[in-house]
Parts: C-alpha cells; structure tokens; sequence
C-alpha cells in the first residue's frame, strides 16, 4: 500500500543520530561521521523498495562503469585494480597520467533532495515511485544522542540518512553524471571518493587541459551543492622518465591543489612510482604491533589460540588488495616477509633461525608469496564464472578468441604483451600466469563452489614450493 499511493509513513523517518569519531580534534563536530539509527520497521520498507531500484537500475545499466561503491560484486580491490592498470598502460605508452584526489565535506549530509528527485525522475524513475521517494526524503527528523543526553529533534532539510538501505544507492545516483562531464579526464569512483585522472604526452601540455576540464567539476559540484574540501584534495603525477616540473599549478576553481607523492587511496597508499613502498612501510607498522601483542599472549594462551590473534591482527592486513601490492620487487617486500616469518616462529616457540617452511604447513598458514598468489587465483577463478565487474573482465582473452587452431593451450588466457618490467607486475598480467598454471599444472577443479576452489587452491598451495619467475 505504501508503494501504491506513494506514500512513506512519517513514524519511520525519525533517526537516531549517534556521532562516530574519525580524526582529528575530538572537540571539532566535523571530525565525527553522523550514523543514523533507523526504525526496524523502515528498513524493511527500504530493502523491499532497494530490491525495485536495483533491478531497474541494472536493468537500464544506468550506473557509471567506474563506480565502484556499494554495487553487487565490486569492491576496493576493483577500484584499485583498475588505477594501476590505467596508469601502467598510460606510461607504457610513454604518456604520463596525472591524478586528482578529490576529497569531498560531507558530502551524504549535503544531498540536495530536489536535485536528487529531478535526477531520479531523469533516469526513468516516475509516477507513484518518485512520488514514494520524495514522501521518503521530505519531512524526516532527526535527534542526536551523546554521553546518555537526547537532543531536541529537528527536521532534516537536505541529506541521505547514514545507515540507512537506500541511502548509498540514492548518493551513487546523485554523483553519477559526475562522468558526463568531459570527454577528456577519466574519473574513478567509490561512492564519495572521487578520483580523477587525465593522460597526455608532456607536463607543459597536459596541465592547461587539466585545469580547464577541473574548472568544469567545480561547476558541476556546485551546480550539485556539494563542496570541494581543498586541505585534503591534491594531485600526483604518474611519470617514468626525468622531467622537469616548472609551474605545477593544478587549480579547481580557486583553491590551488598541493602536489604529493603518495596518497591513501581506498586504504592503499599509493606512489607516484608504483613502487608500493610507503604502503608496505605502513603494513610494517601494523603487522609490528600485532606481533608484539601475540609475542605478550603466547605465554597464556594455547596455539589454536594465538593462531585466532594472528588471523585477527596480521592476516586481514596482508590480504587486503594484496593482488595489487603483493607484485612489488622482492627488496620491498622482504622486510614484510622477515616480519611474518617471526610472527610465525613466535607462535610456534621456534629458534630465530628455524626453517620457516614446515611451520607454515604446520599451521595451515600461507606465507605473504603464496597469498599473494592465492588472492590473484581467486580473482581469476570469478573471471571465469562472470562475477568479475566488466572493466575487470575486459582486461582477459581467452585464446580462441584469437584464432581457431586446435592447440593445446586453445583454451588457456592469452598473456598480455609486456616489454617493460613494470607491466609484469600488472594484475592483468600475473592473473593470466597464474590461472593458466592452475589449468595446465594442476588438478584443482575450477567448476566448484567458490569456497570448495578456495579450500582445494590453499591445500595445493601449502604442498608445493611454488615460484613464479614473474612474481
């Protein structure tokens, strides 16, 4: 009934607001993400009408291809992906690539509700369905609770509710023409994290056209009400030859952006050489206190124990977009790799110089090399069901889309043609290497579940001493 008059009740748009502390001045109110707790009830209001929008979305293919965030089968690991390999393939070119991180205030609580409907009703949302957003959006309230205290509850003018189902779906609709800029620059999106890169042959000629197509994004933010914060957004330029930079000024609007060396982006810290260092100095960092809080437990707890610590302050560190970073050179990953063989002689009360490798198999823990391999085998294994997003799945050939012959490698993956050593360390690359190894080395069934690949893929890997010459 609701959907049918178009109606969302007004007792399910009152939120709780509970304030999350991000950084900065714990005194500063912008420092805190605004989380709003929702009646049980509105939710499945939400989820019912969410599965509606989703389907005509997807049906429509209405979102940008580059959007990353808070889709079905895409992830950081995507996002990142795809960075790479653009910027490789740009400086494979002889090209440089310049990118601008663009970091956004607020940018869920500043949704304008009238732009956002007019945006929905453009995309084909109409008739009594608009109407049911524009009664979900208009007159909602909010309150605030800290320390125990209940603030007065008061109407909300602009904004996406934070928690909320719909919410990160209606953002991704609200920036989605955000790609319809320009023709010219290629952005990159996760949600609210907005990534803009551009291609040319040369500094002095690629920096005009920048500032020209970034004049246009400040148009369109503006156009949008939504506000550039400049303290946190700058460039970086993607280069592999010696140049000079003379007169790097990136403006948007009139905030002159800062150049960096590495950013963190979507929880990788990234460099302007792909060299991964920086990111891999912070895992470092991470994995460091992690061991000395297993080295301080393994006097009172058991193995299984520490095992659980080690899955819960080192493992979720050396995985995360492994794919990518686990490419690095050797000389940067060893000291990452020392790290983690401590770690392990720690668990298991070993001598400073035992062999790690039976402790490992021990444990049924995968040392950083063969994760690495791991993850990328994953990745691969969905390319080969169709779960990979179509910007991922374009980056592989089979071979017989090549050529017809009755080979025997007919239907293995064609290796990407790679002249420079840092095109090895492509993901598109070292995903090829490796599932065509799974396909013609091993036994592992690839028409499983995905969790059956998963567990078959590790056993193999713990049983054999493998080394990819291009790893």
């Amino acid at each position: 009934m609701s959907i049918k008059q178009g109606v969302f009740p007004n007792e399910m748009k009152i939120a709780k607001v509970i304030p999350i502390y991000k950084s900065g001045d714990k005194a500063l109110t912008c420092n805190y993400r605004p989380i709003s707790v929702l009646n049980f009830f509105s939710k499945i209001f939400e989820k019912i009408m969410y599965n509606y929008l989703i389907d005509f979305i997807n049906d429509h293919n209405i979102l940008y291809s580059y959007q990353f965030g808070f889709r079905q089968k895409y992830s950081t690991n995507h996002a990142i992906i795809t960075l790479v390999e653009k910027i490789n393939q740009a400086l494979y070119k002889g090209n440089i690539m310049i990118g601008v991180y663009i970091d956004l205030k607020k940018a869920f609580d500043t949704v304008n509700h009238n732009i956002l409907l007019k945006k929905l009703h453009a995309y084909g949302i109409r008739g009594n369905i608009l109407k049911w957003f524009e009664s979900y959006l208009h007159n909602r309230q909010q309150y605030v609770y800290v320390n125990k205290t209940k603030s007065d509850t008061k109407y909300i003018k602009c904004g996406i509710p934070q928690g909320s189902i719909l919410g990160p779906l209606l953002f991704i609709l609200y920036i989605n023409d955000m790609s319809s800029i320009s023709t010219i620059i290629f952005p990159i999106l996760f949600a609210d994290d907005t990534t803009i890169f551009i291609e040319g042959k040369s500094i002095q000629e690629t920096i005009p056209i920048l500032n020209t197509e970034l004049n246009k994004v400040v148009t369109w933010l503006s156009s949008n009400m939504l506000t550039l914060n400049a303290l946190k957004s700058h460039f970086m330029i993607f280069h592999r030859a010696r140049m000079k930079c003379i007169n790097l000024d990136v403006n948007m609007g009139d905030v002159v952006l800062k150049q960096v060396n590495f950013t963190k982006f979507l929880g990788v810290i990234i460099d302007d050489k792909l060299n991964f260092t920086h990111h891999i100095s912070y895992l470092k960092n991470k994995l460091s206190k992690g061991m000395g809080i297993i080295l301080k437990a393994r006097h009172y707890l058991n193995k299984k124990v520490l095992i659980t610590l080690y899955n819960t302050f080192i493992y979720p560190y050396l995985i995360y977009c492994v794919e990518i970073w686990g490419n690095a050179c050797s000389s940067h990953l060893d000291p990452l790799i020392k790290l983690q063989n401590k770690i392990i002689r720690i668990i298991t009360f070993s001598p400073f110089r035992t062999s790690t490798e039976p402790l490992y198999n021990a444990l049924s823990i995968l040392p950083l090399r063969k994760i690495t391999i791991q993850r990328i085998a994953l990745q691969m294994y969905k390319y080969s069901h169709g779960t990979l997003p179509d910007v991922i799945q374009n980056l592989f050939q089979t071979n017989t889309s090549i050529h017809n012959h009755n080979t025997r490698q007919r239907l293995n993956l064609r290796q990407p043609v790679a002249t420079k050593e840092y095109m090895y360390k492509n993901f598109s690359f070292h995903g090829v290497y490796i599932w065509n190894y799974l396909l013609s080395k091993t036994t592992i069934d690839t028409n499983v579940s995905y969790n059956s690949f998963k567990y078959s893929l590790k056993i193999h890997l713990l049983g054999n001493n493998i080394s990819f010459r291009v790893i």
